[in-house]
């Protein structure tokens, strides 16, 4: 048990000592994040896509990006729906999810 104690204290010391050493953001990186603004809302769609010569598929999808961490981050989460085998239900058949820094 103690073993464990000391090995778990060993991580939580060393982790946090390379946190202390991270450097703050700088003024040229949140500027170059900006050039990224345009981006930031709420974006709806349609689009096709071609499985094979001929076997067009219609999606309707929507992509959400935000600006986190005080622009220093990006995220986009998209989710895209359409209909598999001709059924009249529409299915998740691209969900995505990424992030720019």
């Amino acid at each position: 048990m103690s073993n464990r104690l000391s090995f778990l204290a060993a991580v939580v010391v060393s982790g946090s000592a390379s946190l202390s050493q991270a450097q703050p953001p700088t003024a040229p990186q949140r500027d170059a994040m900006k050039k990224l603004d345009f981006l930031v809302g709420e974006w709806k769609g349609e689009g096709w896509m071609e499985f094979a010569p001929g076997q067009q598929r219609t999606f309707k999808g929507t992509e959400v990006l935000q600006s986190k961490l005080g622009g220093l981050l990006l995220t986009m989460d998209g989710l895209h729906r359409g209909q598999v085998g001709g059924k009249g239900e529409e299915v998740v058949i691209h969900s995505a999810f990424a992030v720019v820094s």
